[in-house]
């Protein structure tokens, strides 16, 4: 009887509940009857919601058996803002997942096309969809206010992927690639919070294939006629091209025109090769863009 006993005392209005005590015969349908039956008193208005998961768990979180996130954890991996958009932007009747494996790239990508959305001048189609964002987003916020514009968003995988090129310095990092994007004051307190979390996603979550620590010197190995070749027309192909304007798509075909069909080595082998020289492992991040952020000089003196 102690919740319908708190509901008259109260006059409690209106009290969620979880999917467990939502069923027929639960709780909640024993409490609505008390309430009536001893006190003469409506029961509240209920919304029941669904169970919040763990992308890459076992399932539904569980304080019974162990299985908890806390909102410290999460906001090591997401912004406040980002941490209440993944609710806000749920039916609460619905099950969602919190992703904290490689799907935070994903949610991360999302979050940034609906915050572009809400944020954006209102479209002549579907006007109540964008009404609906904008209401989503203010829930979203730390202040219940809406900004005037979106901050500059880095895009979650490339920042990664930079972070580490940059050994993790964050200010290295923003001089280096966004120097030209980050503009304002929000600007750059948006960036320097999402290289945080990037860098605390790569830390504890992060799967093995995303880690990986440039070389500092070159690294010898044991290569066959073939690998030799190879190696040398990507050397070639690299002192001539303009790493910083040409396009990552056309690198990609000059790398196999010139380096892979040019020396007739394998393709497998070929990337193997040129990632060890790079970062010590047989796969990682997409070749052609990898070798424009890395720079004409260090790519160089580690081929």
């Amino acid at each position: 009887t102690d919740g319908p006993m708190r509901w008259a005392y109260e006059k409690v209005d209106f009290d969620p509940g979880g999917k467990d005590p939502s069923s027929e015969g639960s709780s909640y349908d024993t409490a609505k009857q008390i309430v009536q039956a001893v006190w003469g008193r409506s029961p509240p208005i209920y919304q029941p919601y669904d169970f919040v998961m763990m992308k890459g768990g076992t399932g539904k979180m569980s304080s019974s058996r162990g299985e908890m996130l806390t909102v410290s954890t999460a906001l090591k991996i997401y912004s406040p803002v980002m941490v209440r958009w993944i609710f806000a932007n749920q039916r609460p009747n619905t099950d969602f997942s919190i992703a904290f494996d490689e799907d935070v790239i994903k949610l991360h990508d999302e979050f940034d096309r609906f915050e572009e959305y809400a944020l954006g001048p209102k479209p002549d189609k579907k006007p109540e969809n964008w009404t609906t964002a904008r209401r989503t987003y203010q829930l979203s916020t730390i202040d219940d206010k809406l900004p005037a514009a979106a901050p500059y968003r880095a895009p979650f995988r490339d920042l990664t992927t930079r972070l580490q090129i940059c050994d993790g310095d964050i200010d290295r990092t923003m001089q280096k690639f966004y120097k030209a994007e980050i503009k304002t004051s929000e600007d750059k307190t948006a960036f320097i919070l999402r290289a945080k979390c990037a860098m605390n996603w790569l830390d504890e979550f992060a799967p093995d294939s995303f880690r990986y620590k440039i070389h500092t010197t070159p690294v010898q190995m044991s290569l066959n006629n073939d690998q030799k070749v190879a190696l040398e027309k990507l050397r070639s192909l690299v002192e001539k091209v303009d790493l910083e304007t040409i396009d990552p798509k056309d690198l990609n075909q000059s790398i196999y025109d010139e380096a892979i069909r040019g020396s007739g080595c394998d393709s497998k082998i070929f990337f193997q090769m040129v990632y060890n020289k790079l970062i010590g492992r047989d796969q990682g991040p997409r070749l052609p863009a990898f070798m424009k952020e890395l720079g004409k000089e260090r790519l160089l003196k580690l081929l």
